[in-house]
């Protein structure tokens, strides 16, 4: 099955308000653009992933709305985990969000034996909100939030670029620059 926005009323409102919802500044660089062209090759790829993440994409479009967050933050699980709520990586971060233990527990996100929290799509959801309003009231800035959470807020706050008050809108975020790519061959209305 294709997914076809023009076809399902429910789902192309929601690819709607998730465009109408964009609020970070777009980034134009080289690294964006070698994304851009990344996804763009892999279309099957890029399908697969929409439809995994149409199980899911409706709450967290909710609770961004709710919010009043970017609706840019909706995309994320697309470069985290390619929105799979099973993921695991190499370094231990697991779930759609890709939590690592430590920064799970610090968000409440419970994990022993029975049971891993990172990996419930709603209570991981919750917690990657709740971390990443943090990191923007930390840096103020949507970008540095973005890259502070793929790379460690202490990271960011020593950066070069972050202590100068420069913005992660130089070509030293890949994270950044991917999320941007993703948001132009995701979103069906953001194509270009």
């Amino acid at each position: 099955m294709r997914l076809d926005p023009e076809q399902d009323a429910e789902r192309a409102d929601l690819w709607q308000r998730l465009r109408d919802g964009m609020r970070i500044p777009d980034l134009d660089n080289d690294l964006v653009r070698r994304w851009e062209q990344h996804y763009a090759g892999q279309p099957d790829y890029v399908q697969r992933m929409v439809e995994r993440g149409a199980r899911y994409l409706f709450h967290i479009v909710e609770e961004i709305e709710r919010r009043e967050m970017p609706m840019d933050l909706a995309l994320l699980p697309f470069i985290e985990s390619a929105f799979d709520p099973q993921a695991l990586s190499r370094a231990r971060a697991a779930g759609m969000w890709q939590f690592m233990p430590g920064t799970g527990r610090e968000f409440d996100l419970r994990q022993n034996v029975f049971r891993d929290d990172r990996l419930d799509v709603l209570a991981s959801t919750r917690a990657a909100l709740d971390f990443l309003g943090k990191l923007h009231e930390r840096f103020g800035d949507w970008h540095l939030a973005l890259a502070a959470y793929n790379w460690g807020p202490g990271n960011v706050a020593r950066a070069p670029w972050s202590a100068t008050g420069a913005r992660a809108s130089q070509p030293t975020c890949r994270h950044c620059a991917a999320c941007r790519a993703r948001r132009a061959t995701t979103c069906p209305s953001c194509r270009r």
